[in-house]
């Protein structure tokens, strides 16, 4: 990703963020932190989608609350799930669907 920073040109992530302000948040973060890039990068993009009128299934007063896929082997994080919908049964949807983890055990709500 970094190689898209210093460009001047409109990237695939420019895009796929809907601006460039990734670019921003990545290079104050590039020297490490408290807060992983990731997780503000997460922020960023939840944000752009509530700009366009999408209620998140996440809870704003918690942090990371997007289930993270593992990879079985190593048990290594491969990606996080973000569900975004303008309709709210499909917030009660994700909210069921999210209710176990792949062990099968409940989260405490």
């Amino acid at each position: 990703m970094g190689q898209f920073v210093d460009t001047g040109e409109q990237t695939a992530v420019d895009r796929f963020f809907g601006d460039s302000e990734w670019r921003e948040i990545y290079k104050k973060q590039r020297g490490g932190g408290p807060v992983g890039i990731h997780r503000l990068l997460m922020d960023h993009y939840k944000e752009k989608l509530q700009t366009l009128g999408y209620k998140g299934a996440w809870r704003d007063d918690e942090v990371g609350d997007e289930p993270l896929i593992r990879n079985a082997k190593r048990d290594a994080p491969l990606d996080r799930l973000l569900f975004a919908s303008k309709h709210s049964l499909g917030h009660e949807f994700w909210e069921t669907v999210t209710r176990k983890n792949v062990h099968g055990q409940m989260r405490l709500l």
